[in-house]
């Protein structure tokens, strides 16, 4: 089974190509195989969840890395707790 492309589709296609690394070779041909158009949609699902990970890594290690941390209000004014007994 063929789909036809339009303008739209094929610009919809040729980003996707960019996003997914992949030449899907539709450049003059106004229809695409059934087949084609799942493997595109594949790639573009494979490419989201492998960025959704990443994402997910880096949204860690910045919470882990940046966390704020109580700071003893003795130790940050430099100042001994029997100061003040």
């Amino acid at each position: 089974m063929k789909y036809e492309l339009s303008e739209i589709d094929k610009r919809l296609i040729d980003r996707v190509s960019k996003i997914t690394c992949v030449d899907y070779g539709i450049d003059n041909d106004n229809y695409i195989e059934a087949d084609k158009l799942l493997t595109i949609i594949d790639d573009l699902e494979t490419r989201y969840s492998a960025l959704e990970k990443k994402h997910f890594e880096f949204e860690q290690k910045v919470q882990e890395q940046y966390e704020q941390k109580k700071i003893d209000p003795y130790l940050e004014y430099g100042v001994r707790e029997s100061d003040f007994h």
